[in-house]
């Protein structure tokens, strides 16, 4: 057994290792047998090039039998997705690859070391405890159907609101600034570089008068057998005195109607169930519960203080 450094040519033995565990996690989970398709080969180069040193393998006699990544933002880092082929499971390897993806976030000088996993996995929740990670409660991951036509978001045009896609270098400083302001030191910014980068999604900015008061980056890949394409709001925030109608509403209207003007059949956001303002956003716009995911950290926990529209997705 060994830990290396994942370089480019271990991808497509990282794509059958993603495949065959996740669908053995299905059929165990579920009583679906089912393979699934592996994330896009476009999203692990992303995950590699943007934290190389985060982005690990897993050897079993010479041959990559797992993998995991570790992704920086600002004072905040998370593991995942982390994952070992089946053949290789109950040997420890699981163990050493968070341990690796902790040890390169904690080199990196993070407040935080985040992780998310499935409640009904009871494996995985008994590992990162034994690891000195605390549990802090559910993640929602909340999904909603897009009109049936476009319409033009509260507010556009007629209040000084404008939603705009970011296609230059300045949406990060941009992202940046909200940052800095709203959310203690988590940092997004980097991520709406690569979405644009290895062409993942979308960047949209809400700006009142010509300020950015808030972004979203948003996934709107699909893979090649995919029958539902979901519009995926990865990371967004509002800064806190601009949380409120009609500019929040504005946003989160924005979303729906680029979903359909992209085709894609749904919406979905993933935060912090203890944000109770992005819960009741959520919900005052149709949002249904989709799955719940447990969050788990090391160090400062810097969630429980914000008080503004804040999605955020700890891992893949």
């Amino acid at each position: 057994m060994s830990i290396r450094k994942m370089v480019e040519r271990d991808l497509p033995e990282v794509m059958k290792v993603d495949s065959d565990a996740w669908s053995k996690w299905r059929l165990e989970s579920s009583g679906k047998r089912e393979k699934l398709v592996p994330r896009p080969v476009s999203l692990l180069r992303m995950y590699l090039d943007s934290d190389p040193d985060g982005s690990v393998v897993a050897l079993d006699n010479g041959k990559v039998a797992g993998y995991g990544f570790a992704r920086r933002f600002g004072t905040l880092g998370y593991v995942g997705p982390v994952a070992v082929d089946p053949a290789s499971q109950g040997k420890g390897f699981g163990k050493r690859l968070t341990e690796a993806c902790t040890d390169y976030l904690a080199r990196a000088g993070v407040e935080t070391i985040g992780l998310e996993t499935m409640p009904h996995a009871p494996k995985n929740l008994g590992l990162y405890a034994k690891l000195g990670f605390k549990t802090d409660g559910l993640s929602f991951s909340m999904e909603k159907k897009p009109p049936s036509k476009v319409l033009l978001p509260t507010g556009v045009g007629s209040e000084g609101i404008e939603i705009v896609k970011a296609d230059s270098e300045d949406a990060i400083s941009r992202i940046g600034d909200v940052c800095k302001q709203a959310l203690h030191g988590m940092d997004y910014s980097k991520e709406a570089y690569y979405v644009r980068k290895f062409d993942l999604g979308m960047v949209l900015l809400i700006n009142f008068h010509e300020q950015c008061v808030g972004f979203a980056i948003c996934y709107t890949f699909r893979t090649p057998t995919q029958k539902v394409g979901m519009f995926r709001v990865k990371f967004s925030a509002m800064l806190p005195e601009y949380c409120r109608s009609p500019y929040v509403d504005a946003f989160v209207d924005s979303w729906e109607s680029w979903a359909l003007k992209l085709g894609l059949t749904g919406v979905g956001a993933r935060f912090y169930t203890k944000n109770e303002r992005t819960l009741d956003i959520l919900l005052s716009h149709g949002y249904a519960v989709a799955s719940s995911h447990v969050k788990m950290h090391k160090g400062r926990f810097p969630l429980d203080d914000i008080a503004t529209l804040h999605i955020e997705q700890w891992g893949g």
